[in-house]
């Protein structure tokens, strides 16, 4: 892969994201209409105000009690993209967030029902404000449940679009999964996981047999590595499929790229074929990567384990360690020939004893001994 030619078709997408002359004049516009029609604009960005930044600018316009109508702008080469639709404000309920909507605005990819309009130039403003005014007419009044239960039934209907293509071929669904059990007793399925990070999908391919399951690939992973440059979604995503701004026309792309890469080409093999098919040999090259990467792991894991008791019992030895004993004063005293005294009793008037220091040894001859002389000195 041309790794420095994708650098510069990323960079070249996120040039779209800056504010040029014919966007910050469209967006002025906008802006005048819409807080004549009673629109606040959050204060985020600070610089938003200058129209000098690539920042969005974010406007809402309170609906019910729990519920915002908000109006998002950015800029798209000379044009703008428009995000707009009806979103929860209970967060601002919250203590410590009282400010959050007057401040930050309503993000569109947290929002509860949201549209777009991709490209909004001078040509069809007119079209783009009929469509907003369309969404809010529909909408307006509607209170915070009421509006997630209208949401709930939309990603009902977009699911079921996957399920109107795949239940015909054989494919059972259960959750957000499809499954089939192919000639070679593998079973292949295509997951829609819910983000972790927005309101979006991310597509997923794997192959099981227990106890051993193959990812063959994922929707982003598979759009970075193949370089689809006619896809509409940019490749770099990491927020994966937004199932209410992407058109049904890529939903629709995505599963004739799952047909046609994977279910027909794993469909016509038995199992002695597929074991030998570049898809299970580099799924089963991938399963021993992701172990010797968990193997390292373990073993990096382990052995900071072992080095820190070992640091510990080191230090542990230091402190017991005679020679820093004697550093802070102690003396060890022995008979001439080397037994250790470590009692009145081991020692006699005229006895020849030896008492260490920790720069040498002082011999000296016992003329007294007082077994009481330390009592109650603790």
């Amino acid at each position: 892969m041309d790794w420095q030619a994708a650098i510069d078709e990323h960079k070249k997408r996120l040039s779209r994201y800056l504010w040029t002359d014919g966007a910050l004049a469209l967006a002025a516009q906008y802006r005048t209409a819409l807080t004549q029609a009673g629109f606040l604009e959050a204060t985020w960005p600070a610089q938003g105000k200058n129209l000098s930044a690539k920042n969005p600018l974010r406007f809402y316009r309170p609906d019910t009690e729990l519920t915002a109508f908000f109006v998002n702008l950015e800029p798209a080469g000379e044009g703008i993209r428009i995000f707009y639709g009806f979103a929860s404000t209970a967060f601002a309920r919250m203590r410590g967030d009282e400010n959050s909507l007057r401040e930050l605005g309503i993000d569109e990819s947290q929002s509860a029902l949201r549209f777009m309009i991709p490209l909004c130039t001078e040509a069809v403003q007119s079209d783009a404000a009929e469509q907003i005014a369309a969404v809010y007419g529909q909408y307006h009044g509607t209170d915070k449940d009421a509006l997630l239960g209208i949401i709930k039934e939309h990603r009902k209907a977009w699911l079921a679009r996957i399920t109107a293509v795949l239940k015909p071929l054989g494919f059972r669904k259960k959750g957000n999964e499809w499954n089939k059990v192919l000639p070679s007793g593998h079973t292949l399925y295509f997951a829609a996981d819910k983000s972790s990070y927005a309101d979006g999908y991310n597509f997923d391919v794997r192959l099981r047999q227990p106890p051993v399951e193959i990812r063959l690939r994922d929707w982003c992973t598979f759009a970075i590595l193949e370089q689809d440059k006619d896809r509409a979604i940019d490749p770099f995503c990491h927020h994966g499929f937004d199932w209410q701004l992407d058109p049904p026309e890529e939903l629709d792309r995505v599963l004739d790229w799952f047909l046609t890469k994977y279910y027909r080409p794993l469909e016509s093999q038995d199992r002695e074929a597929l074991k030998n098919s570049q898809f299970y040999l580099n799924g089963r090259r991938q399963e021993l990567e992701n172990l010797q990467s968990a193997i390292e792991t373990d073993m990096n894991h382990r052995m900071k384990s072992l080095q820190d008791k070992l640091a510990a019992a080191s230090a542990q030895i230091a402190l017991q360690n005679p020679w820093n004993q004697l550093q802070k004063g102690w003396t060890i005293t022995e008979h001439a020939d080397g037994k250790r005294i470590s009692s009145v009793e081991n020692a006699r008037v005229g006895d020849s004893i030896v008492t260490i220091v920790a720069d040498g040894k002082i011999t000296s001859i016992v003329q007294e001994i007082s077994p009481d002389s330390l009592e109650g000195a603790n």
